[in-house]
């Protein structure tokens, strides 16, 4: 019996979204931005602004306007952070998984996105970014 791999969906880090906000100063594009760095305390770390991109299946099911545009101006300022390093004090914060090594400024402000769908991402990134 022979075993398939199934490859792992590949998020695309070069995605833009482009949306109006306010009628009168145009589109605004946003993009992901990918920042490695380390530190001695928390070892190597992944921090993903700019995250809107990722999540626009999400998005796009929020059929107002209005609501959309909130949903966005949201997200654009949310980030997520991925850690080599556990710390078991993150598993009380509710924007937290696995101690930390997986976290989210996002709060949970818009239903149809949830710190759920934002720490799945997290994890799919971790996975991809590791390669």
């Amino acid at each position: 019996m022979r075993v398939r791999k199934q490859a792992t969906p590949v998020i695309d880090l070069n995605a833009i979204y482009t949306i109006t906000l306010i009628a009168d100063q145009g589109p605004i594009t946003i993009t992901p931005k990918v920042k490695r760095r380390t530190t001695p305390h928390a070892g190597n770390i992944i921090r993903i602004d700019g995250i809107v991109p990722l999540l626009v299946d999400r998005i796009d099911t929020i059929s107002d306007p209005g609501d959309r545009a909130h949903a966005v101006t949201v997200l654009q300022s949310a980030s997520i952070v991925i850690s080599d390093s556990y710390n078991a004090d993150w598993d009380r914060q509710a924007g937290a998984r696995d101690g930390g090594q997986l976290r989210t400024t996002y709060r949970g402000e818009i239903p149809q996105v949830t710190i759920d769908h934002i720490l799945d991402l997290a994890a799919q990134l971790r996975v991809q970014l590791a390669k």
